[in-house]
């Protein structure tokens, strides 16, 4: 129960601070001037997290590595390559590349 209580704060806190990051960035970008090319300032913030893997082990995997300053390489290593999968998959991320083409 304790688990699941604290899991729950920790999601909300998470929540909560990436929402605050969103409309800081969307505030900020407001206020920029236009590019040279006229275009609106736009933001992008890419949401990466183990739950968006798609295979089962993998996932239970990752969501069981520790919080530490000192993992084995192999682990590391799986984590880099978890990130790029991520984030080559984020809507977000897509939606920037092709605002950057």
């Amino acid at each position: 129960m304790l688990g699941a209580i604290s899991g729950t704060q920790i999601y909300s806190y998470n929540f909560e601070t990436l929402e605050l990051m969103r409309e800081s960035l969307a505030n900020w970008a407001r206020a920029l001037p236009p590019a040279p090319s006229k275009r609106a300032v736009q933001v992008y913030i890419p949401e990466l997290a183990f739950e968006s893997i798609a295979d089962a082990r993998e996932r239970e995997f990752f969501n069981h590595v520790p919080t530490s300053f000192n993992l084995p390489d192999e682990t590391v290593d799986r984590l880099i390559g978890a990130g790029r999968q991520l984030l080559r998959e984020s809507p977000d991320y897509q939606r920037l590349l092709a605002y950057l083409r």
